[in-house]
């Protein structure tokens, strides 16, 4: 009862990550007959794919954001021009970018 409890338990999760029911099946397969580092490997790269979504998406979070930002300051009046170096100033400083130089530090 305990195995079958664990079973479903692997299967849901691995379900969860957008494994197709006969991927899930295989990788249970997998640990079943202990062959865990072929498990290993399909949930690394699993994993790695996950992270490049993420990391895809926060791409375009940040472009909203700075189309948010644009949008902002093209209504409060203060037209800069787009894509202009003032404009880039502006959105960096907002977002905690900084881009100076060590010699521009030093200087001031």
């Amino acid at each position: 009862m305990k195995q079958n409890r664990e079973t479903e338990e692997w299967n849901a999760v691995l379900l969860e990550l957008g494994f197709r029911p006969e991927e899930a099946e295989e990788i249970e397969q997998l640990i079943t007959s202990g062959e865990t580092g072929q498990a290993t490997l399909r949930l690394r790269r699993r994993k790695q794919t996950l992270l490049d979504l993420l990391h895809t998406s926060e791409k375009k979070v940040d472009l909203l954001d700075y189309l948010l930002y644009r949008l902002k300051k093209q209504n409060a009046g203060a037209r800069i021009a787009p894509g202009s170096a003032a404009e880039k100033k502006g959105w960096e400083q907002k977002h905690g970018i900084d881009r100076k130089t060590d010699t521009d530090r030093r200087m001031g």
